[in-house]
Parts: C-alpha cells; structure tokens; sequence
C-alpha cells in the first residue's frame, strides 16, 4: 500500500484549513498547549514508570481456525508479534499445557497466555513467553525520561514567552510530541503494554509531521509548491499511516506489516525534507544573526536526528538489522533542545530575548522551598508517628503543620530576597521608590518639565527600555509629550496603531494598569486619571535583558498612578 500517493483536492483543502486554524488559534492555543505538554509528559512518565515494573504484555489472543487451536490475534508491535507470533499460527502448547490438533470450535481456550509454542506455515517452532517484571529506573530509562523533560521544558517556556507567534506553537507542537515519545518510551521498548504501543506510534508521527511545518514556518516558507503539494501530502500521509495502524490493531494485524516501515519512512523523509529546506532559505537570509541562527537549528536537528534516522530507522524500514540499537540512537536527540537554547540565549530565535525570566526564577525557588519543607515534615511524621502512644504525637504533628504553613510565606519571601541579591544584585525597596517618585513628582513645574522627569524616574527606577507619555482629555485624542529610553521610537512605530486601537475601544479609560505582548516581551498601559478628570496614559516598557513585569513593579505603578495625573495637573496649573 503507498502512503506517498497525491492527495485529493478535498484532502488539500482539508489540510490547509487545519494548517491556517492553528496558526490562527493565537494566543488561546499557547495559553493550553505548555500546560499540556507539562502535564502530559509527567502523567505518560509515571504511567511508564509503574508500567515497567510490570510483566510484559504478550499481546496474543487464541481461537480455532478449521477445528484446529491458532493464533487468532497478535498485537502489533508487541512482545508477541516481535518474537515471530502472527494470526493463523497453530499452536501446540499453551502455558506449559500440550493442546489437541483437532478440538471442538465450542471448547473454551485460556485467556490469559503466559507462554504458548506455535507452529508457522513452513513447520518451524516457534516459542513466545511473558518476560518478567523489570526495574523500573534503569540508566536507560532514566536517559529517556530526563531527554522528554527537556523538550517538554523548552516547548513550553518558549510557548508562554511567544504567544503570538505562529512558529513558537508549531515548536511546542514538534518539542511536546517528542517529550510523549521519550515519556512513554521505556514502557513501549519494555513490558510494551497496548496503550504505550498506540501513543508511540502516534506521538512518533506527530514528531515527524511537526518537524517539517516548524521548519517551514521558521523559515518563513510558504511556496505554493508547499501550500498546494508539499503540506496536504505530508497531512495526508501521517494521516493516512495512523488510519492503516488503528486498522491493523483492531482488525487485520498483518497490515503492520506494511505500516512500520511505511511510519520510519514517513519520519524520516518528514526530518529530511526539514533540513533540506533549512539549507535553502538559511542561505537566502540577509541577516547575519538570521544566517547563523538557521545554522544552529539545522545543526540541531541534523545531530540530533540523524543516527537515530541513519542507523536505526531506515536500515528498519529496509528490512535489515539496525546499525545501532535504537537505545543508544536516540540519546543523540538531546542536542536539539540543547542547540534551540543555545540559538535563543546568543542569537534571540524566535524573538526570545530571554528565556527563562525572573518570574519563572521565583517560582522554582519556590517550589523547592516548598518541597524542602514537605520532606522536613514528613520526616517529624515518621519519628513522632514510631511512638504511636505517646498521648502528645497527635497534638505535635499539628502544630508542626501549622508552624510549616506559617514559616512558608515569610521563607518564601527571604528565598525571593536572596534570588534578586545573588542571581540579579538589583534589590529594589518598593515602598522607598514610591516616596522618592511622589517627592520628586510633585515639585513645581511646567507640564513638559513633568512629562520628561517622570519619564526619566520611571525608565531609571523599573529598568525600562522605553517610556512614552500620552497626555489628552480622552484616550483617543492622546498626544506623545515625552519619549525616554533607547527603544522608544522602536515602539511607537511598531505599535503606534494598535495604540491608537485600544485607545478608541476604551479600554486605557476603564482600566488603569493594563499588560500587553510586544514579541517576546511586555508592556504596560498605565492610565493617568483623576477623580472625574482624564490626563492621558502611559506605555512602560520593554524592560532590560526581556526581562518581564513584576506584580511588585505592577502594584508599584498602580500605587503612583494617582501622584503622576496630580503631578501633570499641576503643571498645567503652574503655566496656566
């Protein structure tokens, strides 16, 4: 059966409409996807990791074919169908049991086959047998679990950085079914039960297709050659691959036969195909930085794919015996988070000024804290709980808890202090700024005089790049008064109409401190407003290094919202 055929003009269609809809999904998608992707990878680890401790899936089921006891249905992929088991085999024995040639079609046959001797169409023996439990955390299952980790990781900081970027999704399509893969691989290689057989078999496909539209739309492909042929073949054949697969599961084994290598295949020209059009358009890039981040990607994918594709799934797929077993192949996969970082920390890929922000700084610190508190306390439970009669342990486990729940805030806020002291030497006392910002602010003077020293202490104090003041009676008649910073005009004439959008939809007016993406980073909308009287609004950011807000910095600028509207409103008063 050929996978590669031309699809039809509805299959085009079709494959268009799902392409465009997920490029168009935005910010919505990006929101999901990185908590998918997250949850995802540590649910199918888990279940991996009990699953390996179990005995092996045999995969087979009996019946009787012409009064005669056979194989009725093996599993493909599975420890049954690797050992040489295919429906219509006879079978000879059954756990240890010899079985009659001829039995009666109504004579029940065991269900649950540990071991069974079967006999193909040529005479040969043939013996299957259920593998004992292994150990779980082996080094190479270890290896697995720690590579999805880092896709999964990497999918999804990148996500929740680029919202708005259609290549930044289609990544965290491409790192999220790689980190399944991994998640599931030491359960698909091991016992091999069926739901890791099915999630294999899918999320590798998804690996393949993914790779190849990333590529494209970060290279900013769209040909009609790859519109019109190139993206429906590629839907359509994975697509037509997993339909041919659920086939062979439910009802007809033997077309596995044709599915795997018709799958390795798939994968393989999907990467191929990638690294063929990262060479084409990387040479047609006019920047520098973007030559050489085309470069790091294709050396990414090219030494992180390539043994697994070269040594182990096409000789597969060929037929013959792997070069390397597919243990060792796939380790080389961790290279392509590694260069995807790499490409994003020295040459902004993908827009990403930085990729792991304060924020996110925080709330790891946080969660080890966290978790040095849960160990502390659940090591008290185990000494007071040895000494069961003693009236007090009941009494004492309490207050430990509560004392835990109580040291936890002020602890947090210590660990937060020696992260911004060690790792960012920046400590900034909130509530001393606002004063010196209010002090300051509030001195005489005209209003361009205001408009400029405002500017200046707030680029100066929040570490902005850029800050623009816009001062009218209504939002939509607002008029630029003052710029500071080394990125303003940058943004003024990148956002100057989405500006002038929301300042007519009303939304400066109705909210007073407002976040919105600008690539990578953000940037606040901070209205200046009086008791029944408008002043304007300003646009703070971004801020230095991509760093993001702080809901200090946003509680900070909310606080002195108030100070800036008087401050402007004596000025005027003072020329008036």
């Amino acid at each position: 059966m050929s996978v590669w055929s031309l699809p039809s003009r509805s299959l085009r269609n079709g494959s268009l409409k799902f392409h465009d809809a997920f490029l168009r999904s935005g910010i919505h998608l990006s929101h999901a996807l990185p908590a998918s992707i997250l949850v995802g990878f540590a649910a199918l680890a888990v279940l991996a990791y009990y699953s390996t401790l179990q005995p092996s899936y045999l995969g087979l089921r009996l019946g009787v074919c012409d009064s005669a006891p056979c194989v009725s249905w093996v599993m493909p992929g599975g420890d049954a169908w690797d050992s040489g088991a295919r429906p219509g085999m006879l079978v000879s024995s059954v756990n240890g049991l010899s079985i009659p040639g001829r039995i009666d079609a109504g004579l029940p046959l065991p269900r649950d086959v540990i071991s069974a001797e079967l006999v193909d169409s040529t005479g040969a023996a043939i013996s299957v047998t259920l593998a004992e439990a292994s150990s779980g955390a082996t080094a190479s299952n270890l290896s697995l679990w720690t590579l999805g980790a880092m896709f999964a990781l990497l999918g999804a900081v990148v996500m929740l950085r680029r919202p708005d970027l259609p290549s930044a999704r289609l990544f965290g399509l491409f790192t999220g079914s790689a980190a399944l893969a991994l998640a599931v691989g030491p359960s698909a290689g091991g016992p091999g039960p069926m739901w890791a057989l099915v999630i294999q078999v899918i999320t590798v496909i998804f690996v393949g297709a993914s790779c190849l539209i990333f590529i494209a739309s970060l290279a900013g492909y769209s040909s009609r050659a790859y519109r019109v042929v190139i993206l429906p073949l590629l839907i359509g054949s994975g697509t037509l691959i997993l339909v041919g697969y659920a086939y062979s599961v439910l009802l007809v084994p033997m077309l596995y036969e044709w599915i795997r290598p018709a799958s390795f295949l798939y994968v393989s020209m999907s990467v191929l195909g990638a690294v063929v059009l990262m060479v084409i358009t990387g040479n047609r890039q006019q920047s520098p930085t973007a030559r050489q981040q085309a470069r790091i990607a294709l050396a990414g994918i090219v030494v992180g794919m390539f043994p697994f594709i070269g040594l182990t799934l096409i000789p597969e797929a060929l037929g013959n015996d792997t070069l390397l077993p597919v243990q060792i192949t796939v380790l080389a996969v961790g290279f392509i988070p590694a260069f995807f970082a790499y490409a994003i920390l020295q040459y902004q890929l993908l827009g990403i000024r930085r990729l792991v922000h304060r924020s996110m700084v925080y709330g790891i610190a946080s969660i080890t804290l966290l978790t040095i508190i849960s160990i502390g306390l659940t090591g008290a439970f185990a000494v007071l709980m040895e000494d069961a009669a003693n009236k007090y342990s009941i009494p004492l486990i309490s207050a430990i808890v509560v004392l835990g729940i109580i040291c936890f805030y002020p602890l947090r806020s210590r660990t937060r202090w020696l992260v911004d002291k060690l790792i960012y030497d920046d400590v900034v006392d909130y509530q001393r700024l606002a004063e010196t910002v209010g002090r300051d602010l509030l001195a005489p003077g005209e209003v361009h005089e205001v408009a400029n020293g405002m500017a200046a202490v707030l680029r100066q104090a929040l570490r902005l790049e850029s800050v623009l003041l816009f001062l009218g009676h209504s939002p939509s008649q607002a008029q630029l008064v003052a710029a500071e910073g080394e990125r303003s005009e940058e943004v003024i004439n990148d956002l100057r109409l989405r500006l002038r959008l929301k300042a007519q939809s009303g939304r400066f007016q109705n909210q007073s401190v407002t976040e919105i993406r600008w690539e990578s980073d953000s940037l606040l909308i901070a209205s200046l407003a009086m008791p029944g009287k408008y002043r304007g609004y300003m646009v703070l950011g971004p801020k230095r290094q991509g760093e993001v807000f702080l809901e200090e910095e946003k509680q900070l600028v909310t606080t002195i919202l108030p100070i800036l509207a008087l401050a402007i409103d004596k000025g005027e008063l003072s020329e008036q």
